[in-house]
């Protein structure tokens, strides 16, 4: 009991402060998850606006994409192609 006298306003103190700490913790994690949790939903109404549009054809959102794209005027980055024609054999075909 003497201990509890002399150390239980310390022990408190602390106690108090790492209950502090985990709420601030569990509220970041919330708030993280929560904006995480729009920004999803906000891909997914999109992409339902889309699919409605089109009534789910790929082939034509397709080509609207690409219709947007050329439409746009910005540049497009293409990565250099590392296909080679291969002959019968699998060697290069241009050797």
């Amino acid at each position: 009991m003497n201990w509890l006298k002399q150390h239980g306003k310390v022990y408190a103190a602390f106690v108090v402060k790492v209950v502090i700490k985990a709420q601030r913790l569990r509220w970041t994690m919330i708030q993280k998850t929560t904006n995480r949790d729009t920004i999803i939903d906000e891909i997914h109404q999109t992409r339902q606006r889309i699919a409605e549009k089109f009534d789910g054809d790929i082939a034509a959102i397709l080509e609207d994409a690409w219709k947007r794209q050329e439409a746009s005027g910005c540049a497009i980055w293409q990565a250099p192609s590392s296909n080679k024609a291969l002959d019968s054999a699998g060697s290069d075909a241009a050797t």
